[in-house]
């Protein structure tokens, strides 16, 4: 039966029964219940005794379930299935009744019942795609309960996807069984892009037969290496954009992929800007890979873009790849064709000579299209070599010689603009190279300057685009005269009658030529040839040949016989000049000087033909003589003339001169008579045998062609038209009343010529074709108008207006005194594409122009907010025009005229200028508010009206500028008309009075161009009403001319001008009636007399005789002059009336003498006359240039237009006429950008100015006259090219990528950007800022430095700053910068000691040069590639850059100055005494600027670099001192690393550092080394970075640099002469005081005082003629200089120093005087000689001495006398010997008074005078009775 188990009091009690060892039983589990296990009687012993009871043992408790016990039986039994593996054991205590015990031990048997499992089904796991083979995976192990061979016995891989072997599986046995996890082991490299995921399925099996398995399902992610770079779509891509594009228009998208996963597949765009697209037009989207434009493309600026776009993925370490983006720029029309003119003539200049031939060069064209610059060559505006270009030239290609319409001629070449050529009247055309890039401006015709002298050319050039847009270039081209021309007679032959009687210098006749040639060409000299006299025998004279003939001045003639030129007489071969035929009568061929020859001297220069000698009727009645002209060309041309004088016997006297003064309108038809003259003596009776003849005036000057007189009634009449505006207005000749040959009369006639409205105004041009946009705005300037009319004064004034056209004339608006057309009104949208208007002038005579212009108005489509390139105001709108201003002479300087306005076609402010039009300089014009307002000084030329010319323009558009007119009226207000004299005298005779009764001209000068117009005249007092004047003309007349009661009479006149309020100015005029008697005492003519003569005429020449009429027979009249501050200049002879210059004459001062003559016959008759000297002007004035001796200043903006208007040169020369007149040039520079308008002195660009190429240009102005001789002066013109804003700022190239740490605390230094601008003042200055971006607010940049640091904690993994530079001008400029910064997170890395590194960097050390290597620290692997280094920042990072693999630090850009420079740089690598992971590490690097060696660790007093200062003048061994390191306990030995010429040594053992050379801190002023401590014991070493620097002292002298810059110092401080070299200055020595003569600068190396130099004159200024500026080195002219007293002066210059003591250098200056062309001067005073009376001709008299100084032909000294002709002396011109021309009779004439002339053979021939006192010997002087005889 089952055993019963007993309660646990009896379990314990049988605790104390005694043991016995226990026995086995077995049994299997899983066995059913009731399976017999044993029979415990079996097992116990047959000792045992009865069984008592079984029990469990204690710890393994029975279930008694599971086993049965029949104590009876003893057999053991299942009572259910066992499990072993959950009991295996079953332990029993059978107890015996004898107390004996036994354990028996039922052990329950395994079979194979479990199958391996394991824990979980599936398991995740990851691997790294970069995990190296062999790398392991660690499995979790399976279970299986199953003991002994039943139990696990071992995995395999039951299947792998994807297959390929990638793993294998390990584990470890123990026992025959699993005992450890199962291991993965990769066995290929994974490729996460192949396979991401890879599916294992593994088992466990037992030792079963048949063996149990457990399957397991392993999933391995592939975690993503960065192992895979982006890839583009494509590896080069290209895009089109129209050029003008907006910002912000995408041009295309670029794509890029990366296999990679997560963020190493993540793709950010970005643009390399080192690589191409610095100029930031494009910029693309970082995530889309969108490229936009960032800026407008301009295709004439690139027209093609390369752009290197990276393609970044997001790795921690990010792949880089990159695609090339080319854009071409699609070009659009939006640029007109530009056109460059050079011209090929001499100089430069716009000239031509005449001479040219067809085909000949005129001017180099070069025409290019910016919207086509690729297609033509030389688009630079690189001039060099062209003439090679015009050499390879092979055909002519005819482009175009008319205007732009469809008939017109023209060739296109390629895609080139369209060129042809207008105006020229067919005289030019143009040549094309064959390239079609460059255009010749030829010769098409045979030119003659003598028709047309300058020709108005346009170039026209039109591109191809839709619209086309055109240009053009207007100049006027100037035929240069050749002396092509001879002169040509006004006669065929001249006929003059003389006295015999005449006196010597009597003026006998004028001859006159013409040449139609211009200057020397056309300035004619003449000469006189003696051909033959005639006794009376020959008769006729008329019957000899006469001829005018033309001569080559080479002459071409053989012939015998005499000459006579200028009074000499000569062979044929001495004359030298002319070779002609000559006919004598009655001169012994033996004969030298046939009295004839001497009669006669021409004036060579006004062809006055005067008597030189005494002449006898009985040698010779008629002298032929044959006048030559010759011009002064090379060759030199003349043309003969034949004159005959016929010498009258003297059974006549000389009566007095009559004088007419006559006014006749312009017009008056031919054959009208307007004068008689009437015999002066009454007594003089008509007959057959009287008749009248024409001769010439006083002057003598010829009779016009266009008079003629009646030869028996005397009535002058017009033979021909007199054209006033072609012509003279006043003509001069004289009236002879001749009986028998016999003079019995003279009359000297004035006739001027009163102008009449007989011209229509003329358009020039008369078409007008324009170009403008449609609307248009109001005020839009489209062009001027211009008319011209011969007639003069107001008659010529022209007026403008519209008149109905094909289109409404509306729109439209001109201005009347301008003749500017503008737009009144933008036009309607409906008008026609092209407008037609007419325009009509009108003159101040009501007359209009007889051909109207026509003006032709292209209209063009509305345009962007641009102002279009064919807009003619060039973006400038000038308002309220027309501008007309008037102010009064008097007004204070600072008054306002008026004001201009304009502005910018977008309304931008514009800048203004006085161009042109005020050459007195009288205005000033503010630039910004466009005021006119007076300087203060009165005109100096008499400009009463002008046409200023005002340019303005938008600063920073060249292309804006225009120029409007601006009509000025200076008002004389205290000026009325002004009459010669206050008070007038005339004597009315009866026989003097002419038909109309007129008897007295009164004529006021007006003194304003408005009076002139105006003035009329008025009688305020009129006694008896016996008088009447003429309004218009002044003529005081007779009403009654027979009826003028004897007496005196004060009439009153008034002369008033037009203005308003009038001003007049009275004349009070007294009229003498004498009683009519056989004495009737006159002045024959018309009052008052007129007389012209030369202020250059010397002292004592005769310009009048005086004769009265109407003398009682047997008087002697005796003349004087009344008293007036005039008579001083003038002496009247007493009993001669003859008026002659006493003191030299000034026209500048008075032009007009006015004199009252009395006469008194001695019976108390005397008779008044107003006498009126007129003196002419001759060049004795030198230009006078306004505003100073010193140098001009002036400025110009860059950048400006071509033409832009820089300032004028103002001057004047008080001279009249041509002398007056002023041209303008500049001293020949070739590369000078400036032109100088030779007519008014305005001074303009020629090029577009850069100020960054050159800021300053020194120009010398000349200004010369052209008088005779030429007079000029100079001006040194100082031009600055004032700084624009047209630079932006610029970064410097440097890291657009950073790193930082994500724990870098705020206000980390990050970097430093620098940036550049090349601009000047506020337009150089810059600033930094930070744009507003995703993340920016955590940076902070500085304005001023641009350094960047962080603000606060950063929290993102990577940011985008935009920063932005911009300048200080107005507008600013900006430019931005894209960096990227990459955040590196340190938490998943570990972190490494810092390892500090000390570098050495020498000066001047080139970028790129590697400067050392960074260490790895301790542990890590030195494997190539294992390691990678960041430069992440520091203050050094925009000096040096660290190679990425090998850590070599290099430098970037040139070595920083001295200083300590932190580099923190990341390291990431492998540690090799660690399990394979990533770390970093960061590095402190310090640079130091001197060479060092080795890692530093300080361990000094004062830890830290050293600096220390010695002076240069140290000796050698000199202690600087010493060092100690610490611990000072130690052996420390000490060294030096640094240069290997360190001029110094440290003592190893005491550390004290010397000198081992001299010291100069010129050449090193500091020394950067490091001293190293070493303790010797424990081999440890420390550095110091040491500083030595070298203080100055003054130990240098200055040493001068020439103005090249060759430094020169052989004389430094030297005073021994020997060893100097001289600098040599040169200067005219007409140059003005003030002026600089040359800069002279010496250099001192030493600083501070010492290195500051003064100057000074040492020797050879004793007369102060020199000065220097102590500063700057200036060394400027203090005096006039004198060639002739000092050619040079030697000069010592001395630079001193300010130290202490002071040092000198010495540089000897040769200042060389160059010639300047003066006048000879006299060796003595008065010349004072005796001649004997009766000696032959030629008799010796003295001889003439004088010096002149200059140099070569300036020093040539001849001799001449003034009015030779006048004396019977002669003086030979190379020698000065005075002797006699004939025989003297001191009863004659005792002495004579003569002025000799000395002149030299320079340019511009310099003149001086001398009086000479001769008197005759040999008789004794009449008495008082012969002398009155």
């Amino acid at each position: 039966m089952p055993t019963q188990w007993m309660p646990s009091t009896v379990l314990i009690a049988t605790w104390l029964i005694p043991l016995v060892s226990g026995i086995d039983l077995q049994v299997e589990e899983n066995q059913p219940p009731g399976t017999l296990v044993g029979n415990i009687f079996s097992v116990l012993p047959i000792d045992f005794g009865s069984l008592l009871y079984v029990l469990p043992v204690d710890g393994s408790p029975n279930d008694r379930d599971e086993l049965l016990v029949d104590l009876t039986s003893g057999e053991i039994r299942t009572a259910r299935q066992l499990d072993r593996e959950k009991r295996y054991l079953i332990e029993l205590l059978a107890v015996a009744t004898s107390g004996r015990s036994m354990k028996v031990h039922v052990v329950v048997s395994d079979i194979n019942d479990h199958t391996p499992s394991f824990p979980t089904d599936t398991a995740l796991l990851t691997v790294p795609e970069g995990a190296p083979v062999g790398s392991r995976l660690v499995l979790p192990a399976a279970q299986d309960p199953d003991a002994g061979k039943f139990g696990l016995q071992g995995y395999s891989i039951r299947s792998a996807n994807p297959p390929g072997g990638f793993f294998s599986l390990e584990w470890a046995a123990s026992g025959g069984r699993a005992e450890n996890p199962p291991e993965l082991v990769l066995q290929r490299q994974l490729d996460r892009e192949t396979a991401s995921v890879h599916l294992l399925e593994l088992e466990a099996y037992d030792g079963g037969l048949p063996p149990r398995r457990g399957v397991f399902s392993v999933e391995i992610d592939v975690l993503d290496a960065n192992d895979n770079h982006p890839t583009f779509s494509q590896p080069h891509y290209e895009a089109w954009v129209a050029e003008g594009s907006l910002p912000g228009t995408s041009v295309i998208q670029v794509f890029a992929t990366d296999p990679d996963d997560g963020k190493n597949g993540e793709i950010h765009y970005s643009i390399n800007r080192r690589v191409g697209d610095q100029e930031a037009c494009f910029e693309v989207d970082g995530e889309t890979g969108v490229v936009r434009l960032h800026r407008r493309l301009d295709f004439e600026f690139k027209h093609q873009h390369e752009i290197l776009i990276e393609a970044r993925d997001g790795a921690p370490e990010p792949e880089v790849s990159s695609a090339i983006l080319t854009v071409h720029v699609r070009n659009t029309n939006d640029h007109p064709p530009t056109i460059s003119l050079l011209f090929l003539g001499r100089g430069g200049q716009p000239a031509i000579s005449e001479a040219a031939q067809p085909g000949d060069l005129v001017a180099r064209v070069s025409v290019s299209d910016p919207d086509k610059a690729k297609n033509f060559g030389n688009q630079n505006g690189n001039e060099d070599g062209y003439m090679e270009e015009m050499a390879a030239i092979t055909e002519e290609i005819p482009v175009s010689v008319s205007g732009p319409d469809s008939d017109r001629k023209t060739e296109t070449i390629g895609s080139q603009p369209r060129v042809w050529l207008t105006g020229g009247e067919d005289r030019f055309g143009l040549r094309a190279t064959e390239d079609g890039a460059i255009y010749l401006v030829v010769v098409s015709a045979v030119l003659d300057r003598e028709v047309r002298s300058s020709y108005d050319m346009t170039v026209w050039a039109e591109d191809g685009g839709s619209p086309p847009l055109q240009n053009s270039r207007q100049f006027i081209l100037f035929v240069e005269d050749q002396n092509d021309n001879p002169p040509l007679w006004n006669q065929k032959v001249y006929r003059a009658i003389v006295p015999e009687n005449a006196p010597v210098g009597t003026l006998v006749l004028s001859v006159e030529a013409r040449d139609a040639d211009v200057g020397e060409n056309g300035k004619l000299s003449y000469q006189l040839l003696y051909e033959g006299a005639d006794d009376g025998t020959l008769g006729d004279s008329s019957k000899v040949k006469h001829s005018t003939d033309s001569h080559w001045s080479d002459g071409r003639h053989n012939s015998s016989g005499f000459s006579l030129i200028n009074g000499h007489y000569h062979k044929p071969s001495e004359a030298g000049i002319f070779d002609l035929y000559t006919e004598m009568r009655n001169v012994s061929p033996g004969d030298k000087s046939p009295p004839m020859v001497d009669w006669f001297s021409i004036d060579p220069g006004s062809g006055v033909i005067r008597t030189a000698a005494r002449l006898d009727h009985q040698l010779a009645i008629r002298v032929r003589l044959r006048a030559i002209a010759v011009d002064g060309g090379h060759p030199k041309l003349s043309a003969s003339v034949p004159v005959i004088i016929s010498v009258e016997d003297s059974g006549s006297e000389i009566v007095a001169v009559t004088r007419y003064n006559v006014t006749i309108r312009e017009g008056t038809p031919p054959g009208s008579c307007f004068l008689q003259v009437y015999a002066a003596d009454s007594g003089i009776k008509e007959s057959q045998h009287v008749q009248f003849q024409m001769r010439p005036d006083v002057n003598g000057q010829s009779p016009s062609a266009q008079f003629s007189v009646h030869l028996s009634t005397g009535e002058v009449c017009l033979a021909h038209a007199l054209p006033r505006d072609r012509g003279r207005n006043t003509y001069t000749f004289s009236v002879r009343l001749e009986h028998k040959d016999d003079l019995l009369s003279l009359a000297h006639i004035e006739v001027d010529v009163e102008e009449t409205n007989d011209h229509h105004p003329v358009f020039i041009p008369v078409t007008y074709k324009l170009h403008m946009t449609a609307p248009g705005r109001t005020g839009l300037v489209l062009t001027q108008l211009s008319a011209t009319d011969a007639d003069g004064g107001h008659l010529g004034h022209v007026t403008y207006s519209l008149v109905q056209g094909e289109n409404n004339v509306g729109p439209f608006m001109l201005d009347p005194e301008s003749g500017v057309l503008s737009l009144a009104s933008p036009l309607p949208s409906d008008s026609p594409p092209t407008l037609q208007l007419l325009a009509n002038a009108h003159d101040g005579g009501g007359l209009s122009a007889e051909t109207l212009a026509h003006i032709s108005i292209v209209l063009r489509g509305k345009s962007d907010s641009r102002a279009s390139p064919s807009d003619p105001s060039g973006g400038v709108v000038f308002a309220n025009l027309p501008y007309r201003f008037s102010v009064s002479v008097d007004v204070p300087a600072g008054t306002l005229v008026g004001t201009v306005s304009a502005s910018g076609s977008l309304g931008e402010t514009v800048q203004y200028l006085l161009s042109e039009g005020d050459p007195e300089g009288v205005l000033t014009l503010d630039p910004i508010s466009g005021m006119l307002r007076t300087m203060g000084r009165k005109p100096c030329c008499g400009m009463l009206e002008s046409h200023i010319r005002v340019t303005a323009w938008v600063p920073g558009r060249p292309t804006s500028a225009w120029t409007t007119s601006v009509r000025l009226t200076v008002l004389r207000d205290n000026q009325p008309p002004r009459f010669p004299r206050t008070k007038g005298h005339v004597l009315l005779s009866q026989m003097s009075l002419r038909s109309d009764g007129l008897f007295y001209s009164a004529r006021a000068q007006p003194q304003g161009r408005d009076s002139a117009k105006y003035i009329q005249y008025k009688m305020l007092r009129n006694p008896g009403g016996l008088f009447y004047v003429n309004a218009e003309t002044g003529g005081v007349h007779l009403l009654k001319k027979h009826d003028v009661p004897d007496g005196r009479y004060e009439v009153l006149l008034e002369a008033r001008d037009g203005r308003q309020p009038a001003l007049a100015t009275p004349l009070n005029l007294m009229v003498t009636k004498l009683p009519s008697s056989a004495c009737d005492l006159h002045w024959p003519g018309l009052a008052p007399y007129r007389v012209r003569v030369s202020e250059s005429v010397q002292p004592g020449t005769t310009i009048l005789r005086l004769r009265v009429s109407g003398l009682c027979p047997g008087t002697q009249p005796y003349y004087h002059l009344l008293a007036s501050p005039t008579t001083a200049k003038l002496r009247l002879g007493v009993w001669t009336g003859v008026l002659s210059v006493q003191a030299p004459l000034d026209h500048e001062k008075d032009s007009q003498l006015a004199l009252t003559v009395q006469v008194h016959d001695g019976f108390g008759h005397d008779a008044s006359l107003d006498l009126d000297v007129v003196v002419q002007d001759s060049n004795d004035n030198k230009p006078i240039i306004l505003d100073g001796v010193g140098p001009h200043l002036f400025s110009v903006p860059e950048n400006g237009p071509i033409g832009l208007p820089v300032g004028r040169v103002k001057a004047y020369d008080p001279d009249a006429g041509h002398n007056g007149q002023l041209r303008f040039s500049l001293r020949s520079q070739p590369e000078s950008p400036f032109h100088i308008n030779p007519n008014t002195g305005e001074l303009v660009t020629t090029q577009s100015l850069n100020r960054e190429s050159c800021t300053f240009y020194r120009l010398i102005a000349v200004v010369s006259d052209l008088g005779s001789p030429l007079f000029s002066a100079t001006a040194t013109l100082l031009v600055e090219v004032l700084d624009e804003n047209d630079n932006p700022p610029n970064f410097y190239p440097g890291q657009d990528t950073l790193e930082v740490l994500d724990v870098s605390p705020p206000g980390t230094w990050l970097a430093t950007r620098s940036a550049f601008d090349p601009d000047a003042g506020n337009n150089g200055t810059f600033s930094f800022s930070l744009l507003p971006s995703d993340g920016s607010e955590q940076y902070l940049l500085d304005s001023q430095t641009g350094e960047l640091r962080t603000a606060e904690t950063l929290t993102r993994s990577s940011y985008s700053l935009r920063l932005e530079v911009h300048d200080g001008g107005t507008p600013p400029l900006r430019t931005e910068a894209l960096l990227q910064i990459k955040v590196i997170v340190t938490s998943n890395y570990k972190k490494s000691p810092v390892l500090p590194v000390l570098l050495t960097c020498p000066p001047l050390t080139s970028p790129g040069t590697g400067i050392g290597t960074l260490p790895l620290p301790e542990g890590w692997s030195p494997e190539p590639g294992r390691v990678n280094f960041t430069l992440m920042g520091g203050p050094g990072t925009g000096h040096f850059v660290v190679e990425r693999t090998s850590g070599k630090v290099c430098l970037s850009s040139l070595a920083p100055v001295s200083g300590r420079y932190h580099l923190d740089v990341w390291l990431e690598g492998v540690i090799e005494s660690e399990k394979p992971q990533e770390s970093y590490v960061v590095a402190s690097v310090a640079v130091l600027p001197a060479a060092s060696l080795g890692t530093i660790r300080l361990d000094w007093p004062n830890n830290g670099p050293l600096e220390l200062m010695v002076s240069e003048e140290v000796p050698l061994g000199q202690l600087i001192h010493t060092f100690s390191a610490l611990p000072a306990d130690y052996s420390i030995r000490y060294g030096l690393l640094g240069n290997p010429v360190l001029p110094l040594a440290i003592d190893a053992t005491s550390g004290e550092l010397r000198t081992t050379d001299l010291l100069d801190r010129e050449e090193t002023s500091s020394f950067d080394f490091v001293v190293t401590a070493e303790l010797i014991t424990k081999g440890y070493e420390t550095f110091l970075p040491v500083k030595l620097h070298i203080s100055d002292v003054n130990d240098n002298a200055p040493y001068w640099r020439s103005q090249a810059g060759v430094t020169r110092k052989s004389w430094i401080g030297d005073r021994r002469r020997e060893n100097w070299r001289s600098q040599n200055v040169e200067v005219l020595e007409d140059e003005q005081p003030g002026s600089p003569l040359a800069c002279l600068v010496a250099y001192d190396p030493d600083t501070g005082e010492s290195g500051h130099v003064s100057y000074a004159l040492t020797e050879g200024n004793e007369e102060n003629t020199f000065s220097v500026d102590e500063n700057f080195g200036l060394l400027y002219l203090s005096k006039l200089l004198d060639r002739e007293r000092h050619d040079s002066y030697q000069l010592v210059l001395s630079a001193t120093d300010k130290g202490t003591p002071p040092q000198t250098a010495y540089l000897p200056v040769e200042v060389l005087v160059l010639d300047i062309n003066e006048p000879p001067e006299f060796t003595s005073g008065i010349i004072k000689a005796s001649v004997v009376e009766n000696c032959l001709p030629r008799c010796f008299v003295t001889q003439l001495k004088a010096q002149d100084l200059d140099l070569g032909a300036n020093g040539n000294i001849r001799y001449a006398l003034i009015n030779n002709t006048l004396w019977p002396f002669q003086v030979d011109a190379p020698s000065g010997v005075v002797s006699t021309t004939q025989i003297l009779d001191r009863e004659t004439i005792s002495s004579y008074q003569l002025q000799d002339e000395y002149f030299d053979d320079g340019r511009g021939q310099r003149r001086t005078t001398q009086m000479m006192d001769f008197t005759t010997s040999g008789a004794l002087s009449p008495d008082l009775n012969s002398l009155s005889k």
